[in-house]
């Protein structure tokens, strides 16, 4: 028989390692569960199973491996009939596989006859064995079939026994005719040699086509009942295959426990530990790793995330499977979920430690002991109490720490219980502390039993009251020196019921001493106490019992009759006692004979009516001279409180002039005490002065000593500064007068002397010497104009151009002419408030303020600082509100710095005229005035506050009004305002003026009527055919004035509008009749270009000619 080229074939090898891998797969699930059995501890039955179950699989799954065998044999046919005869027809690897490893030297297939069969060899060399089949079944195809034909012989060269479990060959064509061969290892017999060595094994070949199927099937049956039982645990039963580190198994229950189908498991390397949570993982890892290095099971809990986003608790056992040799083959677990267990260990333990911290919390001593009175436990508050450590303390008994003095009498204390006696014990019980000390325990226990009854302990609480046993001793020994104190006190002590009654229900004995009633006589009779109370009083009293229990506590005073007829003022306090609940109880009262007290009461009370009510002052001094008391008025008029001056000399607030005597007398005790009079300097508490006329009188008592000096003050500070203010008035009005007389003629000269250069200019052009000359004579008449003006302004006199503003635009609007002006050292800040409102004044006037301010802040910091502007609403008449102002909305400006500051005598002179601290040739001292002066007249106030070196504040409060605020006209540019033709009539008596006048508006183009004064313009205006379109006029004028020369005019030229211009005061202007907010006005002096403007402003407005010319009330 020819044999083919020994060598592998792809295919077929991976068939042989299919039909090797089989029978090891098929009983992997009851292995795994056997495994797994023994992992719980299973009983050893599981052996037995595992064995059984492996020869039944084993020949169920011969029939398969039959069916293999077909294959390969078909497979060796598929390039047409195998030739029976010759290498061609062999067929290689056909049961060689069941005897590589093995020495087997022959292979000999024989019939019943015992006749061997031909075409099958096998050579131990090439460890193959090759059975042609041509002489057995000819050409015909291969079926697989089942017929007995014989036995098999297996011989081997050194006895070496071939190990193959149950195996079917079954080989037929489609006639029938065919072998098989169906080998037991338990059937095979063996065959010796001489030197004892096996030499062949025989087994026997039946026809096992039924005996097959039956095996298969029961081994079918078995395999799906265990797989069943694997896939039925309620639990995930994996394994992994140690070489691979891959699933090889995963049972059921992986996909509803954690969602994940079994798939990805066996799929997806290192899958499950990628589910375990990251704390968990590394002790995971250490446990697998455990397991791996010393084979022993092990269990291991850990968190894993399900496909649901869900955090499950699993617990998994593992157990290593080994080999034969030993080396670890597979790693084998069992997955239960425990979940549920973990959250009930938790909340468990949660419940318990807020059960331990309730017991710890509260302050009684929680016990528990065994049957033998040993503590089993003991809450914190006993180490609280005692200062015994607790975990030393338990296994004690109760007498270990009772006192020593208290132990005998204690000794049997829970015998009753034990003994079987019903209820709980309660008593009190000295018990030592760690310090050496005592504390008394109330003792509270019950018994416990077990299910059957028994007594097991006790249980109970140990509660420190060692407070209140204290308090009960004390309480006993208060109650006896009360009683002492009841006889002997001078007060009567009495209850009364809380009700409608109000009934006595205890009179302390005393009440015969002071009072001379009996106490059983006014607890007889229910209302014998009230009888007694003056009728004058009673209805009082009967009003404070009705609210006693709302109250809690009353004290009042009525008068008492006594026994011998006399009434008696007494004092009766009640107090209410109230039960646990706040209920009242009872009254408790405590009467006191205050009649010699009513009466020196009364009597200071006269005296001291007079001396309060008084509306001089009144100091009492002693001997020394230190005050003791001061009336109302002091306070009053000092400022001071009477409990700061009250102590402190009176030398030291009032001094006199030298050699008045007033400190001697004062202070030269009793000798030389005697009265004095004379003018006393005092210093208020705001640190101005006052002026006051005192007497001193000495105060002697009964014994011709000397007690006090009282001293009578009258201040006349007020009548002295109404004095100063009238001469100061009297000054500013001189001055006034003064400013008035020169005012209007003054002003003329400057228009004319201003308005005269302003033509010297146009002609010479700006350039050379005479051009320079008449700029500093202008400059000359601008510096007259502005002395004018602050001359008028501190006097009230200037007339105000009154307009409705905003002072936080008007502060805008300045602030960058105030940064240049103040220069780069000195930082200026504005604070302006929101929603500030407006007020009624003159915004060229507010900004001179402002200007006038800034700059005396300015020169109070030579070295540089800060200056702040700040605006606020404020509210006059309030307790909030400023000082010093009306009543009403007003709107605050204020101007501080940090600059050196003022003293008080400074102060007191910084508004007067001409008043200056700059130095000579440095200022006017005018600025400050004029503020003043400005204010004043804009019906504002104004407040100064500053101290040397703490620099200063000007706080201006003008009255806000309900309106909007004006649109201001911008600053003029000083453009040349255009002419035109329109008919001006020009009244002035001034020749001067009025002439440059004249020429300023016929230059322009007007033509221009002038007339010397109001009768003149009358005239010409009756001789002037066409309309007159202006009014120019002086207010104040000889025999007829401004207004009234426009109201004459008004009639005939209806159209006619007019623009009044004077040099005279405010209080002139409008004792003429014309009203500064309802006309057009130009005040004198003036330039050409304003006038200009100023005409040329009004034609084109489209006033009426009553709005602008009447101005008349």
């Amino acid at each position: 028989m020819s044999h083919p080229t020994p060598g592998p074939d792809p295919p077929s090898a991976r068939r042989d390692i299919r039909l090797r891998q089989r029978l090891r797969y098929r009983l992997y699930p009851l292995t795994l569960l056997m495994g797994v059995a023994l992992s719980f501890g299973l009983p050893m039955v599981f052996y037995a199973v595992e064995y059984a179950m492996r020869a039944q699989v084993a020949m169920g799954d011969a029939h398969e491996f039959a069916s293999e065998l077909g294959e390969a044999l078909s497979a060796g046919s598929e390039q047409g009939p195998p030739s029976l005869e010759g290498r061609d027809a062999a067929f290689r690897r056909v049961v060689g596989m069941f005897l590589a490893g093995h020495r087997a030297v022959s292979i000999r297939v024989r019939d019943e006859t015992g006749r061997s069969l031909p075409g099958f060899e096998y050579t131990a060399p090439g460890r193959e064995a090759w059975w042609s089949l041509g002489p057995v079944v000819g050409s015909a195809p291969l079926l697989v079939r089942g017929k007995t034909l014989g036995t098999v012989e297996v011989a081997f060269s050194q006895g070496a026994v071939v190990a193959v479990s149950a195996v079917l060959l079954l080989v037929s064509t489609a006639a029938g005719a065919g072998l098989a061969v169906f080998v037991y290892t338990s059937a095979l017999r063996a065959a010796t040699s001489m030197d004892e060595q096996v030499r062949s094994l025989i087994g026997t070949l039946e026809d096992s086509r039924g005996e097959s199927e039956r095996l298969r099937g029961a081994a079918e049956e078995s395999e799906r009942s265990y797989r069943e039982l694997v896939q039925g645990v309620d639990a995930i039963v994996w394994a992994v295959d140690v070489a691979t580190r891959g699933f090889v198994f995963v049972s059921r229950r992986a996909e509803p426990l954690l969602g994940y189908p079994v798939e990805r498991w066996i799929e997806e390397p290192g899958f499950l530990l990628s589910r375990v949570h990251d704390d968990d993982r590394a002790r995971v890892v250490g446990v697998v790793k455990a397991v791996m290095h010393d084979g022993q099971d092990r269990e291991v809990e850990y968190r894993a995330s399900a496909a649901d986003g869900r955090v499950l608790w699993l617990r998994d056992h593992l157990h290593l499977v080994p080999e034969e040799g030993g080396r670890p083959r597979q790693l084998r677990g069992l997955i239960t979920d425990v979940t549920s267990h973990r959250l009930a260990e938790e909340a468990l333990e949660r419940s318990r430690e807020e059960y331990r911290s309730v017991v710890d919390s509260i302050q009684q001593v929680i016990y528990r002991t065994d049957a033998r009175g040993r503590w089993t436990f003991l809450s914190a508050a006993w180490a609280e109490v005692t200062g015994f450590d607790v975990q030393e303390s338990l296994g004690r008994t109760f007498l270990d720490f009772v006192h020593p003095d208290d132990r005998l009498r204690n000794a049997e204390l829970f015998q009753p219980l034990m003994g079987g006696a019903a209820g709980h014990l309660g008593r009190e019980v000295r018990y030592r502390t760690m310090a050496g000390g005592t504390r008394w325990m109330e003792v509270y226990a019950r018994v416990t039993t077990d299910e059957r009854g028994r007594i097991t302990g006790t249980f109970g609480t140990l509660t420190d009251v060692t407070e209140r046993k204290q308090a009960e001793e004390e309480l006993l020994s208060t109650r006896e020196r009360l009683q002492h104190l009841l006889t002997s006190s001078p007060a009567v002590i009495h209850s009364r019921q809380v009700g409608d009654d109000f009934r006595v229900t205890f009179v302390s004995e005393n009440v015969s001493r002071l009072f001379g009633w009996e106490a059983d006589e006014l607890l007889e009779d229910p209302r014998g106490w009230e009888q007694l109370v003056h009728p004058d009083d009673a209805p009082g009293m009967a009003a404070r019992r009705a609210l006693i229990t709302e109250e809690g506590q009353q004290i009042h005073e009525y008068r008492l009759l006594c026994r011998d007829g006399t009434w008696r003022w007494v004092q009766d306090e009640w107090r209410v006692v109230r039960g646990p609940a706040g209920q009242a109880l009872e009254v408790v009262g405590t009467v006191v004979d205050v009649t010699e007290r009513r009466q020196a009461e009364e009597a200071r009370a006269r005296l001291s009516s007079a001396v309060e009510q008084a509306s001089d002052s009144i100091v009492i001094t002693s001997p020394e001279g230190a005050i003791v008391y001061v009336n109302p008025a002091f306070e009053r008029t000092t400022g001071h409180a009477r409990d700061d001056v009250v102590g402190q000399d009176l030398r030291g607030l009032k001094q006199a002039e030298d050699g008045s005597g007033f400190a001697e007398a004062l202070g030269s005790g009793a000798a030389g005490a005697e009265t004095w009079s004379g003018r006393l300097t005092g210093k208020r508490r705001d640190g101005s002065l006052t002026e006051e006329e005192a007497a001193l009188s000495p105060v002697w008592d009964a014994h011709g000593r000397l007690v006090n000096h009282v001293a009578l003050l009258r201040d006349v500070t007020r009548e002295r500064r109404m004095e100063e203010q009238l001469r100061q008035s009297q000054k500013m009005e001189a001055v006034g007068q003064l400013a008035g007389g020169v005012a209007h003629d003054f002003n003329n000269l400057l228009t004319v002397i201003t308005g005269r250069c302003h033509f010297l200019q146009q002609r010479l052009g700006g350039e050379g010497p005479d051009a320079r000359d008449i700029t500093l004579i202008v400059e000359a008449a601008q510096r007259a104009a502005a002395l004018t003006r602050q001359l008028l302004a501190f006097s009230r006199r200037q007339v105000l151009e009154v307009r409705v503003l905003d002072v936080n635009s008007v502060v805008a609007q300045v602030e960058k002419m105030l940064r240049r002006l103040i220069g780069e050292d000195i930082d200026l800040v504005t604070v302006p408030a929101q929603g500030l409102g407006c007020v009624k004044a003159d915004p060229g006037q507010l900004e001179q303020v402002l200007l006038n301010l800034v700059v005396n802040a300015r020169d109070a910091m030579p070295r540089g600082g800060r200056v702040t502007i700040e605006t606020a609403s404020v509210v006059g008449g309030t307790e909030d509100g400023p000082a010093g102002i009306p009543p009403g909305p007003h709107t605050m400006l204020a101007v501080s710095d940090n600059g050196s500051g003022m003293d008080a005598e400074t102060l007191s002179h910084i508004f007067e005229p001409f008043f200056t601290t700059k130095g000579r040739d440095r200022g006017t001292g005018l600025g400050l005035a004029t503020v003043y002066g400005i204010v004043a007249q804009s019906g504002g106030h104004i407040a100064v506050e500053s101290e040397p070196g703490q620099g200063t504040v000007f706080r201006v409060y003008l009255p806000r009004v309900d309106e909007p605020a004006d649109r201001l006209a911008p600053p003029s540019t000083g453009a040349e305002a255009r002419g035109g033709q329109e008919t001006i009539l020009l009244t002035e008596d001034a020749v001067d003026l009025r002439t440059l006048a004249r020429e300023v508006l016929t230059r322009r183009g007007y033509q221009v009527l002038d007339a010397a004064d109001g009768a003149d313009a009358l005239a010409l205006a009756e001789r002037h055919p066409g309309p007159i379109h202006l009014l120019l006029t002086d207010v104040v004028m000889p025999r007829v004035s401004g207004r009234e020369l426009a109201e004459h005019l008004a009639a005939k030229h209806p159209a006619m509008k007019v623009l009044y211009m004077s040099g005279y005061t405010d209080d002139a202007v409008l004792r003429h009749g014309v009203l500064r907010s309802e006309v057009a006005f130009l005040q004198k002096p003036f330039g050409p270009g304003a006038l200009a403007r100023k005409v040329r402003e009004i034609l084109d407005t489209e006033v009426p000619a009553q709005a602008s010319g009447s101005g008349g009330r």
